[in-house]
This record gives C-alpha cells, structure tokens and sequence, in this order.
C-alpha cells in the first residue's frame, strides 16, 4: 500500500511534529510505506514544490518498495510453509567438524521471507551449481543461496542455505560439498 500525504496548511512547528510523528508511527503499525511531504503556505513557491514531490513520489515510491521486495525472489515466494529439521549434519570449517548435530534451516527461510540481507555477498546472490551437485536446469538463475547463520560460529562460515524456482531447499553445512535436501 503506497501513502503519500502533503500537508499544505499552516501549522506552527511543534505541531508540525506531532503530526508527522503521529503520521510515522501509524505508516509503521500498518506496514505501509509512507512519504511525508510538509509545505508550508508561507509562499507559492513551497507549496508548489510540495506537489511536485507529491506526483514524483507517485513514480519513485513503486520503484523503491519493488527494489526492496525483490531480496530472495523468486525462489523463496515458491517456498511452502515450514520446513523440516534436518535430523543429523555435520558443519565442517576449513577442514574441522565444528557442530555434530540436527539443523532447523526456518530461522534463515524466515529472513528471507522478511526480506533481511546479511551483510555477505553471498547471501542473496545467483547459485550456479557448477559442481553440478544439485539437479541440473538450463536457466541460470534457477537457484540462490544464501548464508545460514548459527550464534556461536564465525560470519559467514561454511553453512548456506540453497533454493531452488520451484522451492526446494537445499542446505549444506561444508561450502558446497554435500548437500541435504530439507523438503
């Protein structure tokens, strides 16, 4: 839900802040992203502009929130409810065994859903299955991975969670070496 409000009466500053808080904090509680534009009457001038930010806002504001709603698409919108804890892997870092154990891979799908990057390149980013350990296909962004983090273990470290077009989950704990399937 885009909201563009200008406000273009004359209102002294403390309540210009009220107002705009008031405004803010209903934009948050409604999950819309709103843009607030004050123009005060004291000239032709300001009032103008405010309408020109108003129509232009009108053009940016898709732009923004389809920039914003794009992380992990389209594989994580093909991911169906929650997925299964893995009963037994192993999370080898540079050649060590450092967790023996199960793994619940919703905490990253959750993220991603939410649309929360993390700050790796990785994360995110276009899996070309070049070892070709994973099922073949002819597009080339049919898969992406992205980073499963663990409290307790270095950042990035060697644990990625892949998703496939059609939703399927892989996870590896190893960089890429073996691979579970989660659904």
């Amino acid at each position: 839900v885009f909201t563009s409000l200008i406000l273009t009466y004359p209102i002294d500053r403390t309540a210009r802040m009220a107002r705009l808080t008031w405004l803010l904090e209903m934009s948050v509680k409604a999950n819309n992203l709103l843009v607030v534009f004050l123009a005060m009457r004291t000239s032709n001038r300001s009032i103008r502009v405010g309408q020109v930010l108003a129509v232009l806002s009108v053009f940016i504001l898709p732009l923004i929130v389809w920039a914003q709603s794009g992380f992990g698409q389209p594989q994580i919108g093909a991911v169906k409810g929650t997925l299964r804890i893995l009963p037994r892997v192993q999370v080898i870092n540079f050649g060590t065994v450092i967790y023996d154990g199960r793994m619940d891979v919703n905490p990253t799908i959750n993220r991603i859903r939410a649309g929360v990057k993390l700050p790796h390149n990785n994360d995110g980013s276009i899996f070309t299955n070049r070892e070709r350990k994973l099922p073949v296909s002819s597009d080339s962004s049919y898969y992406r991975e992205f980073v499963h983090q663990m409290s307790g273990f270095p950042f990035p470290g060697p644990q990625r969670v892949i998703i496939g077009k059609n939703g399927v989950v892989y996870y590896t704990g190893d960089h890429y070496v073996k691979f579970y399937r989660v659904n």
